[in-house]
């Protein structure tokens, strides 16, 4: 009985090393959270503003008042990296100005003539951002 058990596990143990040797062992993780590596506003801008603070040059747009609607209205459009792996595509966006409504889907809607500077940063937390100035006339 002993050398039949012997012999058994020997014989296990050979083809377990054969079924990994064919079939390989695949690590899969699942539920994976992929953060993004970058946000970027792709409207093209209309000029450049340089920030005093950090030195960069800020993407500028002018909006003006539709003469048909009475709207003054900007669509904000952004491209979030890496796009197919992403876990949370959604982005927000930080401005003061009690004079601008953001959407969710982008749309600033202005009540009077102002400026604002936006930041638009990934709703998952990631340390990225992209940042624009709108003038509104």
């Amino acid at each position: 009985m002993k050398k039949t058990t012997i012999v058994l596990i020997g014989l296990i143990y050979f083809v377990s090393i054969i079924l990994v040797g064919v079939f390989g062992l695949q690590y899969k993780q699942f539920n994976q959270i992929v953060y993004a590596t970058s946000v970027e506003v792709t409207n093209p801008p209309e000029d450049y503003t340089l920030d005093e603070e950090t030195g960069e040059m800020i993407k500028t747009y002018f909006v003006e008042k539709n003469k048909e609607t009475g709207l003054r209205q900007f669509q904000i459009t952004w491209h979030i990296e890496p796009i197919e792996t992403v876990t949370n595509k959604n982005v927000k966006f930080k401005f003061v100005n009690p004079n601008v409504t953001i959407s969710e889907t982008g749309l600033v809607e202005f009540s009077k003539r102002t400026a604002v500077t936006i930041e638009i940063v990934p709703a998952d937390g990631s340390d990225c951002s992209d940042k624009i100035i709108i003038f509104c006339d």
